[in-house]
């Protein structure tokens, strides 16, 4: 079995300070992308299909954008990523229901079972600094 075989799914979930329509910003548009999840962020199209790719501390990581519901939702499906090749990235935005203008950030992604702390740890980084650029 291929090592994609092998990788959980993971869910994380964020509570941040900001409307639904701003995080939803922050999540899908290769500007605010890059305040807080890479280092660069470019959009290509290649015939219907829209690829991110993501340049991180000197890697490149492609993925192809598979849906898209606007202030809701975005799902990647990594094409090249090393460890995750296939493998899906969501991310759901939704509004909390105690807190106004407070908006639940759910994360959907994928790590080798003796790894889930670590994929944990370094979410919690990337939402330090996605608050930071908040």
């Amino acid at each position: 079995m291929g090592q994609a075989a092998e990788l959980l799914p993971v869910k994380l979930s964020y509570s941040l300070p900001i409307s639904n329509k701003e995080l939803y910003a922050y999540v899908s548009k290769p500007v605010f992308l890059e305040e807080w999840f890479a280092d660069e962020v470019d959009i290509e199209e290649e015939g219907r299909e829209i690829i991110y790719i993501f340049k991180k501390d000197g890697q490149e990581f492609r993925a192809r954008l598979v849906e898209k519901v606007p202030n809701k939702l975005i799902k990647f499906r990594w094409i090249d990523h090393p460890q995750k090749r296939g493998q899906n990235l969501i991310f759901q935005v939704m509004p909390s229901k105690t807190e106004e203008n407070t908006t639940n950030l759910f994360i959907y992604d994928s790590c080798n079972q003796l790894k889930i702390k670590l994929l944990e740890k370094r979410w919690r980084q990337e939402i330090d600094k996605l608050i930071e650029a908040i």
